[in-house]
């Protein structure tokens, strides 16, 4: 039955859940709704990078990391991606990585890839 009334809510729906949740500070909600916003649209580059955050925030940096990368995949010339991807990276001691991806944001114009 849960899954009937998962499929039934829309994307965008879990993933304003997750927002909400975030800003009253119940991650592990927040990570729930981001994952269900996550597995109705994989491809959706907002939604990637939301949980890729929170994984983060819970020391799941290779799931972070694996997460920011299909952010970058999805939109490559998103800032807020590398940027994102750039954070995992250095923190498993990639500084090199980090600064390549750190420069892409940087470099790349504000609207790129929205």
């Amino acid at each position: 039955m849960s899954s009937i009334v998962d499929a039934a809510i829309a994307p965008d729906s879990w993933h304003r859940r997750g927002v909400e949740a975030v800003r009253s500070q119940q991650i592990e909600l927040a990570a729930d709704c981001f994952r269900r916003a996550v597995e109705a649209s994989p491809t959706n580059a907002i939604y990637l990078a939301d949980l890729a955050r929170i994984e983060r925030f819970r020391g799941e940096l290779q799931t972070a990391l694996e997460l920011f990368r299909r952010a970058v995949v999805a939109k490559p010339g998103w800032a807020p991606a590398h940027y994102g991807l750039a954070q995992p990276i250095a923190d498993v001691g990639d500084v090199l990585g980090a600064i390549e991806h750190f420069q892409i944001a940087a470099a790349s114009k504000p609207s790129a890839g929205v």
